[in-house]
């Protein structure tokens, strides 16, 4: 497939979409250190689940910030978004660094427009939490069931509704609070993606709900705070790791890294 971006014509109206600078403000989110060093670890995660000769999709691949990396290591890798902008810029950036094995294509998660069985991996990363209805989330995970082969795997990266980041039950808020004052002398300006009022879906429970689908590994982490200063960066790295491996302390990570293989 060649490198280029094709909208469907399926009327796109169950998300809402980036403009440009939307689109650029995004890139420049995740070009910031700790947002970097997360999009690395969850790449390392999911680079486990293909081989060379693999065929994969990237749900809500945004400007290809997995899509474009994952294209050095798969036969061919696609890049669905619901907003033209994230697409063209996705599209633009591969064209610049010559990788002819991406296609990029404008079109909404409840519906995918390939065939049955097209792909060996169905990947999301931080997809979810920009969808209100459960319903569609549910009709997104079976639209991944639909497109992915049997044998191969299905894979999801969503943000943890128990994280010390945001979730509003009394622990996790008081941690929080400790590790903003902690920091606050040294806190450093950053942009964030996560929206005022953003509603967390639980992806454990919805993806462990369809029976299509063999949960292999469900992995919770991530404890470093994106205004975390450079100079206590690598401190925060040794903790997230001994923290990781506390099962009462990583169910309070960012992240939940869910694998499922298709029956």
């Amino acid at each position: 497939m060649s490198t280029r971006s094709v909208e469907t014509k399926r009327s796109i109206k169950r998300m809402p979409t980036y403009n440009k600078d939307e689109a650029v403000r995004y890139d420049q989110i995740i070009d910031q250190p700790v947002y970097k060093y997360y999009v690395d670890k969850k790449l390392k995660l999911i680079n486990n689940w293909f081989k060379a000769k693999s065929v994969l999709l990237d749900v809500g691949c945004g400007t290809g910030v997995y899509t474009t990396p994952l294209a050095t290591r798969c036969e061919t890798i696609v890049g669905l978004d619901i907003s033209p902008e994230m697409v063209k810029r996705g599209a633009s950036r591969a064209k610049l660094l010559c990788l002819d094995n991406i296609h990029f294509v404008v079109g909404d998660i409840s519906y995918f427009p390939f065939q049955n069985n097209a792909f060996d991996l169905v990947f999301s990363v931080n997809l979810f939490h920009h969808v209100v209805d459960e319903k569609i989330i549910v009709g997104g995970l079976l639209e991944k069931l639909r497109c992915g082969r049997q044998g191969g795997y299905i894979v999801v990266s969503e943000l943890n509704p128990n994280s010390l980041g945001w979730s509003e039950n009394l622990i996790p808020k008081i941690l929080r609070g400790f590790v903003y004052l902690l920091l606050l002398p040294f806190h450093q300006h950053v942009k964030d993606h996560i929206e005022k009022g953003t509603k967390i879906p639980n992806m454990s429970e919805l993806f462990m709900g369809i029976k299509e689908i063999k949960v292999v590994l469900r992995k919770v982490g991530g404890f470093i705070p994106p205004y975390c200063p450079k100079f206590l960066f690598k401190i925060f790295v040794l903790l997230e790791r001994i923290m990781e491996t506390a099962p009462l302390l990583r169910r309070y990570g960012a992240h939940v890294f869910l694998v499922g293989e298709l029956r």
